[in-house]
């Protein structure tokens, strides 16, 4: 990418970077999202082929990955025939098979300042100016980690200051009297010292924060979000650039005097200053044959369901549409006609925060584009248990050899919501409260049969020193467990003014019929069961039958997720121990394996996928094409579940291709910063993306997402939503229609549905 050379301001370059820098937020609320976010407006190998011209990024894992898969038949020569022509228009001829099956990769860019000040002076300009940087920002950001002498109201550069009148000490020793230290507002003098001709300011301002995108992209979300953490946090990215010319400054006076040239004085253009044109279509192609590798034999599965005949449903269980609850569906399934499974997001449309008790902030539980409408406060006095200082060191010793949960493990079931407040009343605000209650039955077309027991099973993930928690929790509550959403909207279902009012809107709920919330631990495959002592006596039997047929449903589940753990026992009982035991672990670097391997997102009726096998790769949402003949009830489904399922799909994918620039690299030598995100050793950039312990057995693909609906209704869907559209248009993520009547599959391609037969 080249950026323009006219008249820069320091100003303008700073908006640009706004725009590209990273936007992970802190480890607290941490969210899947797309890494590459700044160029989501083009088409997915354009967007890939940008971001490395400007910032060096890989956009596919390395030619020998997919040439070994290809020599173990992981890949057929099937599939790469099939993508170099969807490429190219033709078939590949033997020279383009000569370059496919090639050894040459391409040279990683290079930080062109940092070469030409140690190739020329010997002096790693970056390296001594990150150590003192990297210190006194995280001191002013710190949310409890360390005592910081910094007070974060005043903001980064008053802070400073400060700092400075009342311990005497200079910042800037090599720095003459008061020089370009009146403020952020002298950045463009301050460049124009450290620089020289304006011409270069952008691209020095880009390779310079682009040395540190985690540092640089945390301080752009805090100045967008300063009151994330509840206190006010006042930083802006001017006065942190500011600040780190000055200590660049400080950096070359104390090495050369205060008479050296300025630093692109007599430098090439820079490396993103050049246009890059080279397209890695190899890379592309062999990315396409591995998802047409993953997705044929899904595609084959489909087609070939055969519907089961459900005559008499006696429990109806919502789960999330997380992949991980796609196997424990199938385990419950099993066997039990009597039992139906849906998929709907984890926050049960009830888009709100809540807030545990007076001491804590509200916390957003929703998918991150909604803005919450419902404030929940609980009111529990049972917080965490207390130990003694005695017994924690005793349990810290022993837990090497004997796992036990510890004082400061993140514990799912640590939510005791005995009783709740609302803003919103469910008897005077029924209105409102039915208009979201609906949603969630119309969008997973439960409108009338319903079950004599209907369970809504939220879900988290429990583990010890595991900074990366959040991540493991529900994407479509922002990160959190879905307890207070399948909580709150069991006890509303079994209101019977709310229940009157659905039933106006033509949700018929027999009166027999009683909802019950419940969570899903993930990692320990464990589930608590919400408000059981309300359970009418005449249910008490057939919740006590299901609570056994859940039970080993979910040991099945860990008998089958620990092969991959490497801890399947000989039975299910004993893999469900070995799991169990592991989000207790202090020294266990992946608990479970959270989203690894995801790959689809199908979007109909349970009765297409249910008794298949889809390996606990399918994010699942219900959806009945029947009750849509316009495709609004598609429309609000597509706006909640894309986001989320695709932001998950795409930072696997980019922390797994570059798991150095866009991933986290190994979790082992992690110091978590400031409660806000972690860094290799004792110093050094924030790590932005997943680390690798949570990518190992991942396949890098985009999601592939498969709607059971006419292609037309789907295509008018998309044309009324831009924001939507943009994920398929561009392809960052796979859109595929399955006719719902007569099993074709449709290949969304170039804005338009194309017939795909060869997977018939």
């Amino acid at each position: 990418m080249t950026l323009s050379t006219g008249v820069n301001t320091s100003k303008e370059a700073i908006g640009q970077l706004k725009k590209y820098l990273p936007t992970q937020a802190p480890l607290p609320f941490f969210v899947h999202h797309n890494p590459l976010h700044a160029w989501d407006a083009f088409h997915f190998e354009v967007g890939i082929q940008k971001a490395s011209a400007l910032t060096g990024i890989r956009g596919f894992m390395p030619h020998s990955y997919y040439k070994n898969l290809y020599l173990s038949g992981k890949i057929l020569p099937s599939h790469i025939e099939s993508a170099f022509t969807e490429v190219y228009g033709r078939k590949p001829k033997p020279e383009d098979w000569g370059s496919l099956l090639g050894t040459e990769e391409r040279a990683a860019k290079k930080n062109q300042i940092i070469d030409y000040w140690q190739s020329k002076f010997g002096f790693h300009l970056q390296k001594h100016s990150h150590s003192v940087l990297f210190r006194w920002i995280s001191a002013y950001v710190d949310r409890g980690v360390s005592y910081s002498p910094l007070d974060c109201s005043i903001g980064f550069w008053n802070a400073l200051k400060n700092m400075e009148v009342k311990s005497g000490v200079r910042l800037f020793k090599n720095i003459p009297g008061n020089k370009w230290q009146n403020g952020p507002g002298q950045l463009p003098e301050v460049l124009e010292r450290l620089v020289g001709k304006e011409i270069y300011t952008k691209e020095y301002l880009f390779n310079q924060q682009f040395a540190h995108p985690g540092w640089s992209g945390m301080v752009n979300y805090l100045e967008n979000h300063p009151s994330v953490f509840g206190k006010p946090i006042e930083i802006s990215l001017m006065e942190f650039i500011y600040v780190e010319c000055l200590i660049e400054i400080n950096a070359l006076n104390g090495r050369f005097g205060e008479n050296w040239k300025p630093v692109m004085q007599g430098a090439t253009k820079l490396e993103s200053e050049k246009q890059n044109t080279h397209s890695d279509n190899r890379g592309f192609i062999w990315l396409m044959a591995l998802e047409k590798s993953i997705q044929e034999p899904v595609f084959q599965k489909l087609i070939k369901q055969v519907p089961a005949s459900i005559e008499k449903v006696e429990y109806d269980v919502l789960f999330c549409i997380d992949d991980r609850e796609c196997s424990i569906r199938r385990h419950l399934e099993s066997g039990r006609l009597s039992i139906r499974t849906w998929g709907t997001p984890g926050f049960f449309h009830l888009p709100l925060e809540f807030k545990k008790d007076k001491s804590a902030s509200y916390e957003k539980i929703c998918p991150l584009p909604l803005s919450p409408e419902i404030k929940v406060n609980g009111h529990s006095t049972n917080g965490k248990e207390k130990w003694s200082g005695t017994s924690e060191w005793f349990r810290l010793i022993v837990n090497p050899f004997h796992p036990k949960k510890l004082h400061e493990s993140v514990d799912s079931f640590d939510f005791k919501p005995e009783e709740i407040s609302l803003n919103k009343d469910p008897e005077l605000d029924s209105t409102f409260w039915i208009e979201k209650l609906v949603v969630l039955f119309q969008t997973i077309g439960l409108t009338d049969k319903i079950g004599q027991l209907v369970y809504l099973i939220g879900h988290g993930a429990s583990s010890t020193n595991n900074p990366y928690y959040a991540g493991y929790d529900c994407g479509a509550c922002s990160g959190r467990p879905g307890s207070i959403n399948a909580l709150l909207a069991a006890r509303l279902l079994n209101n019977t003014t709310i229940r009157f009012g659905l039933a106006q809107k033509g949700i018929q709920i027999p009166e027999e019929t009683h909802f019950i919330g419940a969570l899903h631990d993930t990692t320990q495959d464990e589930i608590a069961y919400f408000d059981e002592g309300s359970i009418p006596e005449n249910h008490r039997n057939r919740h006590s039958n299901f609570v056994r047929y859940m039970d080993a449903s979910l040991a099945q589940n860990a008998h089958e997720r620990a092969k991959l753990l490497e801890s399947k026992g000989k039975k299910p009982s004993d893999s469900l121990k070995k799991v169990q035991k592991r989000a207790w672990a202090l020294f266990e670097p992946r608990p479970e394996w959270n989203h690894a391997r995801n790959a689809f997102c199908i979007i109909g009726p349970r009765e297409k996928t249910r008794g298949i096998n889809l390996d606990r790769r399918a994010f699942l949402q219900s959806y009945n094409p029947k009750n849509d003949a316009k495709g609004d009830i598609l429309g609000k489904i597509l706006s909640a579940v894309i986001p989320v399922c695709g932001g998950i799909n795409l930072e696997y994918y980019f922390s797994t291709v570059d798991p150095q620039r866009l991933g986290a690299g190994s979790k082992l030598p992690h110091n978590v910063v400031g409660l806000l995100g972690v860094s290799n050793g004792v110093g050094g950039d924030l790590r932005t993306g997943l680390p690798e312990q949570m990518i190992t057995v991942h396949e890098p693909v985009r999601l592939t997402c498969i709607i059971y609906q006419k292609p037309e209704i789907i295509k008018a869907v998309l044309n009324q939503n831009s924001a939507l559209s943009k994920w398929f248009d561009g392809e960052w993520v796979l859109l595929f229609a399955f006719h719902p009547e007569n099993r074709e599959i449709w290949k969304y391609k170039n804005g338009t549905f194309l017939n795909e037969s060869e997977f018939l």
